[in-house]
């Protein structure tokens, strides 16, 4: 005897219009976080946009995993990577050149220059030294410390000093970032320079990062005598 057959019960029908309304908010909504990621991109800082973006892409999963439709929300996510990216890329510091053998023996140069300068200021009552070569003459440094080992031309002076404008100062500028003496532009062919500081440290730093170190305004006057010498 055959078994009466289950009614069939239709499933409920999404009308088409409200499939298409909410098409139609998914992507204004998608639409709207476009334009908040274009403007984020210029006004908001890095650290925000990167919490933001954290954020939509644990959203995109939240509702990934739920069975909901993600692809507005992935869009949005993706659309705010851009400024993220471009940031990360833009504010990226970039490495220095591998130092070599000569360019670490430049920099021990520059430091034998730097305690020749405080044995000379010994001799002479804490007096600077008029230029790098009185520090040969009085014998507190060899002629060859003055010549970088990098740079191509043998003989002459290859580092830039000038007797600090704030000698005898009471308040003397701060040690970490002010500048005694350097390598000159020539020297080095991969941008970088070999810089003696007031603290009797030795740093080596790319172009750029040097040019910014010369205009704080503890370097004012060495950096107009630097410009004089090198030119522009």
């Amino acid at each position: 005897m055959n078994e009466p057959a289950e009614p069939h019960i239709d499933e409920p029908q999404t009308p088409p219009d409200a499939r298409a309304g909410r098409r139609r908010k998914a992507w204004v909504f998608a639409m709207a976080g476009c334009a908040a990621a274009l403007v984020a991109n210029f006004v908001a800082p890095l650290w925000l946009n990167a919490a933001i973006l954290v954020v939509l892409v644990n959203a995109v999963l939240v509702v990934w995993a739920r069975g909901h439709r993600v692809r507005p929300l992935a869009v949005v996510a993706c659309l705010w990577a851009v400024p993220v990216l471009i940031g990360l890329v833009t504010t990226a510091k970039p490495r220095l050149p591998r130092a070599t053998p000569r360019s670490v023996l430049c920099m021990t140069r520059l430091k034998g220059i730097g305690n020749g300068i405080a044995l000379y200021a010994m001799q002479y009552a804490d007096a600077w030294p008029p230029d790098l070569h009185a520090l040969v003459v009085d014998n507190v440094v060899e002629l060859r410390q003055l010549e970088c080992p990098v740079e191509a031309t043998a003989g002459g002076l290859d580092f830039f000093y000038t007797p600090p404008a704030w000698a005898g100062d009471p308040s003397p500028p701060p040690e970490d970032t002010t500048i005694i003496a350097c390598d000159l532009r020539r020297n080095h062919s991969d941008r970088t320079r070999n810089v003696l500081l007031c603290g009797s440290r030795v740093d080596r730093l790319g172009e750029d990062d040097f040019q910014a170190l010369l205009t704080r305004p503890e370097n004012a006057a060495f950096a107009a005598a630097l410009r004089a010498a090198e030119g522009p």
